[in-house]
């Protein structure tokens, strides 16, 4: 048997140079990333979003020999798993005016 716990934080990406906003709905307008930008009354700084620094994914495995001479085991798992995808909110805040271009 095997148990475990695994502490996931996925902080999202940050440009070098702050070079990316994010809307606030509050007001109506983009935030451009500094280290005081504040979203809907929460401060968010330079990530321009929250994210959670509490996702924790327990893990439960195991296997089974039947006969116990090794040719026949059962093995099964369970976890709760937390993934970040790269090109979500966090890579397109870049693509926010009055930092998107485009060519014709």
């Amino acid at each position: 048997m095997n148990l475990g716990l695994r502490w996931d934080v996925y902080v999202p990406w940050v440009e070098i140079e702050d070079r990316q906003s994010n809307f606030d709905t509050s007001t109506g307008k983009f935030v451009v990333a500094s280290p005081d930008a504040v979203i809907n009354g929460i401060k968010v700084g330079r990530y321009l979003q929250t994210y959670s620094k509490r996702d924790l994914g327990p893990r439960f495995g195991f296997a089974y020999d039947l006969a116990g001479d090794g040719k026949t085991v059962v093995r099964g798992g369970f976890g709760v798993f937390w993934n970040f995808t790269p090109g979500g909110t966090s890579s397109s805040k870049a693509q926010n005016p009055p930092f998107l271009q485009s060519t014709a």
